[in-house]
Protein backbone atom coordinates (compact mmCIF):
# COMPACT_ATOMS: atom_id res chain seq x y z
CA UNK A 1 0.00 0.00 0.00
CA UNK A 2 1.92 3.61 -0.57
CA UNK A 3 1.17 6.21 1.06
CA UNK A 4 -0.41 9.48 0.55
CA UNK A 5 1.02 12.56 0.64
CA UNK A 6 -0.13 15.61 2.24
CA UNK A 7 0.74 18.47 0.26
CA UNK A 8 1.09 20.43 3.92
CA UNK A 9 3.96 17.94 4.88
CA UNK A 10 7.01 19.27 4.16
CA UNK A 11 9.89 16.10 3.40
CA UNK A 12 11.22 16.26 7.18
CA UNK A 13 7.81 15.54 8.34
CA UNK A 14 6.60 12.70 5.46
CA UNK A 15 10.01 11.04 6.20
CA UNK A 16 8.61 11.10 10.28
CA UNK A 17 5.40 9.59 9.17
CA UNK A 18 6.90 6.55 6.93
CA UNK A 19 9.51 5.90 10.12
CA UNK A 20 5.97 5.64 12.22
CA UNK A 21 4.56 3.31 9.50
CA UNK A 22 7.29 1.03 9.58
CA UNK A 23 7.21 1.06 13.66
CA UNK A 24 4.43 0.18 14.22
CA UNK A 25 4.33 -2.48 11.67
CA UNK A 26 7.54 -4.03 13.38
CA UNK A 27 5.56 -3.88 16.92
CA UNK A 28 2.54 -5.67 15.47
CA UNK A 29 4.61 -8.23 13.67
CA UNK A 30 6.74 -9.34 17.03
CA UNK A 31 4.13 -8.50 20.03
CA UNK A 32 5.17 -10.32 23.22
CA UNK A 33 1.64 -11.36 25.21
CA UNK A 34 2.39 -14.49 26.74
CA UNK A 35 -0.74 -15.92 25.02
CA UNK A 36 -1.80 -16.18 20.94
CA UNK A 37 -5.31 -14.84 21.44
CA UNK A 38 -3.45 -11.20 23.29
CA UNK A 39 -0.97 -10.98 20.68
CA UNK A 40 -3.71 -11.56 17.84
CA UNK A 41 -5.25 -8.45 19.63
CA UNK A 42 -3.22 -5.97 20.07
CA UNK A 43 -1.14 -7.01 16.61
CA UNK A 44 -4.67 -5.85 14.84
CA UNK A 45 -5.22 -2.62 17.37
CA UNK A 46 -1.67 -1.45 15.82
CA UNK A 47 -2.51 -2.49 12.42
CA UNK A 48 -6.14 0.00 12.66
CA UNK A 49 -3.94 2.45 13.75
CA UNK A 50 -1.27 2.12 10.85
CA UNK A 51 -4.03 2.14 8.64
CA UNK A 52 -5.45 5.28 10.09
CA UNK A 53 -2.39 6.82 9.57
CA UNK A 54 -1.80 5.69 6.09
CA UNK A 55 -5.41 6.80 5.39
CA UNK A 56 -4.41 10.03 6.50
CA UNK A 57 -0.93 12.05 6.89
CA UNK A 58 -1.81 14.81 8.20
CA UNK A 59 -0.86 16.90 11.26
CA UNK A 60 -4.49 16.54 12.96
CA UNK A 61 -4.24 12.51 12.22
CA UNK A 62 -0.88 12.44 13.73
CA UNK A 63 -2.37 13.86 16.54
CA UNK A 64 -5.11 11.26 16.92
CA UNK A 65 -2.71 8.25 16.10
CA UNK A 66 -0.26 9.75 19.16
CA UNK A 67 -3.21 9.58 21.36
CA UNK A 68 -4.14 5.41 20.17
CA UNK A 69 -0.89 4.58 20.21
CA UNK A 70 -0.46 5.72 24.11
CA UNK A 71 -3.90 3.87 24.37
CA UNK A 72 -2.63 0.62 23.52
CA UNK A 73 0.28 0.90 25.15
CA UNK A 74 -1.03 1.13 28.38
CA UNK A 75 -3.36 -1.98 27.79
CA UNK A 76 -0.44 -3.47 26.55
CA UNK A 77 1.82 -2.76 29.94
CA UNK A 78 -1.48 -3.25 32.39
CA UNK A 79 -1.65 -6.73 30.87
CA UNK A 80 1.96 -7.43 30.45
CA UNK A 81 2.19 -6.59 34.34
CA UNK A 82 -0.16 -8.98 35.03
CA UNK A 83 1.63 -11.73 33.08
CA UNK A 84 4.55 -11.30 34.22
CA UNK A 85 3.39 -11.18 37.46
CA UNK A 86 1.70 -14.57 37.05
CA UNK A 87 5.22 -15.58 35.88
CA UNK A 88 7.29 -14.09 38.40
CA UNK A 89 5.79 -16.01 40.94
CA UNK A 90 6.38 -19.73 38.88
CA UNK A 91 10.06 -18.41 38.32
CA UNK A 92 10.33 -18.03 41.79
CA UNK A 93 9.14 -21.21 42.55
CA UNK A 94 11.48 -23.01 39.85
CA UNK A 95 14.58 -20.80 41.05
CA UNK A 96 13.54 -22.60 44.76
CA UNK A 97 13.37 -25.97 43.08
CA UNK A 98 16.92 -25.91 41.60
CA UNK A 99 18.67 -23.66 44.75
CA UNK A 100 17.29 -26.87 46.88
CA UNK A 101 18.45 -29.84 44.37
CA UNK A 102 22.40 -28.24 44.77
CA UNK A 103 21.30 -27.94 48.60
CA UNK A 104 23.68 -31.49 48.79
CA UNK A 105 26.58 -29.76 49.36
CA UNK A 106 25.57 -27.51 52.50
CA UNK A 107 26.99 -30.20 54.77
CA UNK A 108 30.52 -28.74 53.53
CA UNK A 109 29.35 -25.42 54.06
CA UNK A 110 26.55 -24.34 56.50
CA UNK A 111 26.83 -20.78 55.57
CA UNK A 112 25.10 -22.04 51.56
CA UNK A 113 22.04 -22.29 53.06
CA UNK A 114 21.36 -18.98 54.58
CA UNK A 115 22.45 -17.71 51.18
CA UNK A 116 20.00 -19.29 49.45
CA UNK A 117 17.33 -18.07 51.36
CA UNK A 118 18.72 -14.49 50.62
CA UNK A 119 19.10 -15.05 47.29
CA UNK A 120 15.01 -16.01 47.20
CA UNK A 121 13.72 -12.72 48.37
CA UNK A 122 16.05 -10.27 47.43
CA UNK A 123 15.06 -8.35 44.29
CA UNK A 124 17.61 -5.58 44.25
CA UNK A 125 20.13 -6.37 41.01
CA UNK A 126 22.98 -5.85 42.47
CA UNK A 127 21.81 -7.41 45.18
CA UNK A 128 21.41 -10.43 43.89
CA UNK A 129 24.52 -10.37 41.93
CA UNK A 130 26.04 -10.25 44.96
CA UNK A 131 24.50 -13.24 46.34
CA UNK A 132 24.74 -14.95 43.49
CA UNK A 133 28.73 -15.14 43.15
CA UNK A 134 29.08 -15.34 46.57
CA UNK A 135 27.35 -18.88 46.32
CA UNK A 136 29.16 -19.82 43.50
CA UNK A 137 32.41 -19.24 44.99
CA UNK A 138 31.45 -21.27 48.04
CA UNK A 139 29.85 -24.13 45.78
CA UNK A 140 33.18 -24.04 43.90
CA UNK A 141 35.41 -24.37 46.98
CA UNK A 142 33.17 -27.07 48.35
CA UNK A 143 33.39 -29.18 44.92
CA UNK A 144 37.21 -28.65 44.92
CA UNK A 145 37.41 -30.27 49.01
CA UNK A 146 35.04 -32.99 47.61
CA UNK A 147 36.93 -33.80 44.92
CA UNK A 148 40.18 -33.87 46.58
CA UNK A 149 39.03 -36.45 49.19
CA UNK A 150 37.70 -38.12 46.61
CA UNK A 151 41.13 -38.88 44.83
CA UNK A 152 42.73 -39.41 48.24
CA UNK A 153 39.72 -41.77 48.94
CA UNK A 154 40.90 -43.68 45.62
CA UNK A 155 44.34 -43.42 45.90
CA UNK A 156 44.52 -44.98 49.25
CA UNK A 157 42.35 -48.01 48.03
CA UNK A 158 44.71 -48.46 44.92
CA UNK A 159 47.82 -48.67 47.54
CA UNK A 160 45.64 -50.82 49.66
CA UNK A 161 45.08 -53.10 46.43
CA UNK A 162 48.57 -53.09 45.34
CA UNK A 163 50.17 -54.32 49.08
CA UNK A 164 47.44 -56.59 49.33
CA UNK A 165 48.27 -58.07 45.79
CA UNK A 166 51.90 -58.14 46.35
CA UNK A 167 51.11 -59.96 49.72
CA UNK A 168 49.30 -62.60 47.90
CA UNK A 169 52.27 -63.55 45.31
CA UNK A 170 54.72 -63.34 48.24
CA UNK A 171 52.77 -65.58 50.33
CA UNK A 172 51.91 -68.35 47.68
CA UNK A 173 55.40 -68.88 47.13
CA UNK A 174 57.30 -70.56 50.20
CA UNK A 175 59.96 -69.16 51.77
CA UNK A 176 63.87 -69.59 50.00
CA UNK A 177 65.93 -73.23 51.69
CA UNK A 178 68.86 -74.12 50.67
CA UNK A 179 69.05 -76.27 47.70
CA UNK A 180 70.71 -79.40 48.09
CA UNK A 181 74.11 -79.67 45.22
CA UNK A 182 72.06 -82.30 43.20
CA UNK A 183 68.97 -80.12 42.56
CA UNK A 184 67.71 -79.47 39.61
CA UNK A 185 66.68 -76.37 38.26
CA UNK A 186 63.41 -74.88 38.79
CA UNK A 187 61.46 -72.62 35.76
CA UNK A 188 58.60 -70.61 35.53
CA UNK A 189 56.09 -72.04 33.70
CA UNK A 190 55.06 -69.06 31.66
CA UNK A 191 58.17 -67.85 30.79
CA UNK A 192 60.17 -70.62 30.49
CA UNK A 193 62.72 -68.70 32.45
CA UNK A 194 64.50 -69.94 35.58
CA UNK A 195 62.40 -68.73 38.87
CA UNK A 196 62.81 -66.86 41.69
CA UNK A 197 64.19 -69.92 43.43
CA UNK A 198 67.42 -70.24 41.24
CA UNK A 199 67.61 -66.27 41.34
CA UNK A 200 67.90 -66.60 45.09
CA UNK A 201 70.78 -69.34 44.79
CA UNK A 202 72.63 -67.13 42.07
CA UNK A 203 72.63 -64.21 44.37
CA UNK A 204 74.13 -66.23 46.91
CA UNK A 205 76.49 -67.98 44.86
CA UNK A 206 77.66 -64.56 43.53
CA UNK A 207 78.10 -63.30 46.94
CA UNK A 208 80.05 -65.91 47.85
CA UNK A 209 82.40 -65.70 44.98
CA UNK A 210 82.73 -62.05 45.55
CA UNK A 211 82.09 -61.45 41.46
CA UNK A 212 81.38 -58.00 40.36
CA UNK A 213 77.81 -58.08 39.74
CA UNK A 214 74.63 -55.83 39.54
CA UNK A 215 71.30 -57.07 40.66
CA UNK A 216 68.62 -55.51 38.52
CA UNK A 217 65.00 -55.48 39.43
CA UNK A 218 62.37 -55.26 36.65
CA UNK A 219 58.38 -54.91 37.48
CA UNK A 220 55.54 -55.34 34.76
CA UNK A 221 52.68 -52.97 35.73
CA UNK A 222 49.12 -53.04 35.74
CA UNK A 223 48.98 -56.58 35.81
CA UNK A 224 46.14 -57.02 38.24
CA UNK A 225 44.01 -54.90 35.34
CA UNK A 226 45.13 -57.47 32.55
CA UNK A 227 44.21 -60.45 34.55
CA UNK A 228 40.92 -59.04 35.40
CA UNK A 229 39.93 -57.25 32.50
CA UNK A 230 41.20 -59.93 29.79
CA UNK A 231 42.35 -63.24 31.21
CA UNK A 232 45.27 -65.06 32.48
CA UNK A 233 46.23 -66.53 29.07
CA UNK A 234 46.83 -62.45 27.80
CA UNK A 235 48.40 -61.85 31.18
CA UNK A 236 50.55 -64.68 30.76
CA UNK A 237 51.54 -63.41 26.75
CA UNK A 238 51.95 -60.27 28.59
CA UNK A 239 54.79 -61.26 30.89
CA UNK A 240 56.21 -63.27 28.26
CA UNK A 241 56.33 -60.24 25.77
CA UNK A 242 58.61 -58.41 28.61
CA UNK A 243 60.90 -61.48 29.07
CA UNK A 244 61.43 -62.04 25.35
CA UNK A 245 62.67 -57.92 25.32
CA UNK A 246 64.70 -58.24 28.46
CA UNK A 247 66.55 -61.59 27.28
CA UNK A 248 67.27 -59.76 23.73
CA UNK A 249 67.93 -56.63 24.26
CA UNK A 250 69.79 -56.76 27.69
CA UNK A 251 71.38 -60.12 28.43
CA UNK A 252 75.01 -60.83 27.53
CA UNK A 253 76.72 -64.28 27.53
CA UNK A 254 77.50 -63.47 31.16
CA UNK A 255 74.54 -62.49 32.25
CA UNK A 256 71.76 -64.34 33.82
CA UNK A 257 67.92 -63.34 33.76
CA UNK A 258 64.69 -64.78 35.90
CA UNK A 259 61.44 -64.87 36.87
CA UNK A 260 60.70 -63.33 40.05
CA UNK A 261 57.71 -64.06 42.29
CA UNK A 262 54.59 -61.70 40.94
CA UNK A 263 54.50 -59.32 37.60
CA UNK A 264 58.60 -59.12 37.98
CA UNK A 265 61.92 -60.35 36.64
CA UNK A 266 65.70 -60.15 38.17
CA UNK A 267 69.22 -60.10 36.36
CA UNK A 268 72.41 -60.88 37.35
CA UNK A 269 74.57 -58.95 35.18
CA UNK A 270 78.75 -58.37 35.02
CA UNK A 271 79.40 -55.25 33.24
CA UNK A 272 82.84 -53.96 32.84
CA UNK A 273 81.25 -50.49 32.34
CA UNK A 274 80.69 -49.55 35.95
CA UNK A 275 77.24 -49.36 37.54
CA UNK A 276 76.22 -45.69 36.35
CA UNK A 277 76.83 -46.98 32.99
CA UNK A 278 75.17 -50.33 33.87
CA UNK A 279 71.80 -48.37 34.97
CA UNK A 280 71.75 -45.66 32.05
CA UNK A 281 71.83 -49.05 29.85
CA UNK A 282 68.76 -50.15 31.93
CA UNK A 283 66.91 -46.96 31.54
CA UNK A 284 67.47 -46.69 27.58
CA UNK A 285 65.84 -50.20 27.19
CA UNK A 286 62.97 -49.71 29.65
CA UNK A 287 62.08 -46.40 27.03
CA UNK A 288 61.87 -48.53 24.29
CA UNK A 289 57.69 -48.81 23.61
CA UNK A 290 56.13 -52.42 23.94
CA UNK A 291 52.87 -52.16 23.50
CA UNK A 292 51.63 -55.19 21.15
CA UNK A 293 48.81 -57.03 19.72
CA UNK A 294 48.24 -59.58 21.36
CA UNK A 295 45.73 -62.99 20.09
CA UNK A 296 43.48 -65.12 22.04
CA UNK A 297 40.65 -67.72 21.08
CA UNK A 298 38.22 -65.11 20.13
CA UNK A 299 40.17 -61.37 19.95
CA UNK A 300 42.49 -59.48 19.69
CA UNK A 301 44.04 -57.11 22.57
CA UNK A 302 46.41 -54.28 22.04
CA UNK A 303 47.71 -53.63 25.42
CA UNK A 304 50.43 -50.38 26.15
CA UNK A 305 53.09 -52.44 28.83
CA UNK A 306 54.45 -50.31 31.11
CA UNK A 307 57.91 -52.06 32.61
CA UNK A 308 60.22 -50.39 35.18
CA UNK A 309 63.18 -51.39 36.75
CA UNK A 310 66.40 -50.68 38.45
CA UNK A 311 69.76 -51.97 39.57
CA UNK A 312 72.35 -52.35 42.85
CA UNK A 313 75.71 -53.71 42.98
CA UNK A 314 75.47 -56.88 44.44
CA UNK A 315 79.16 -56.99 46.32
CA UNK A 316 78.65 -53.36 48.29
CA UNK A 317 75.91 -55.32 50.59
CA UNK A 318 74.79 -58.79 51.99
CA UNK A 319 72.72 -61.50 50.71
CA UNK A 320 69.67 -60.77 52.99
CA UNK A 321 69.97 -56.64 52.15
CA UNK A 322 69.60 -57.80 48.48
CA UNK A 323 66.50 -59.89 49.22
CA UNK A 324 64.70 -56.96 51.50
CA UNK A 325 65.72 -54.21 48.87
CA UNK A 326 64.09 -56.56 46.52
CA UNK A 327 60.62 -56.91 47.86
CA UNK A 328 60.61 -52.95 48.93
CA UNK A 329 61.38 -52.01 45.40
CA UNK A 330 58.35 -54.06 43.99
CA UNK A 331 56.26 -52.78 46.58
CA UNK A 332 56.94 -49.04 45.84
CA UNK A 333 57.06 -49.77 41.99
CA UNK A 334 53.78 -51.07 42.56
CA UNK A 335 52.42 -48.06 44.62
CA UNK A 336 54.12 -45.32 43.37
CA UNK A 337 53.46 -45.83 39.73
CA UNK A 338 50.24 -47.10 39.56
CA UNK A 339 48.89 -43.61 40.44
CA UNK A 340 50.26 -42.82 36.81
CA UNK A 341 49.26 -45.51 34.63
Amino acid sequence: MSTPTDPTLDTTAAQWFTLSKELLNAIADHPAFPTEGANQSFKDEILAIRDGLLADPSSTQATSTGVDVQEALTRYAGHAEKALGNLTTQLREIAGLLLNFTGSSDGADPKLAELRQSLLSAEDPDTLKALRQEIIERLEKSQQQADAQSKRGEALTEKLQDRVALLENFMSAPAPAPAPQDSTVTTDPCTGLPDWREADRAIQRAQSAGREVSIAVFYVHRMNYVNTRFGSVIGDKVLFVCSQHLATALVRPADALYRWKGPSFLAILEREEGQSHTENDIQRLLATPLSQYLETPSRTVYLPIKLTGHAVPATETSVAAIRDWIDRYILRASVENRLTD
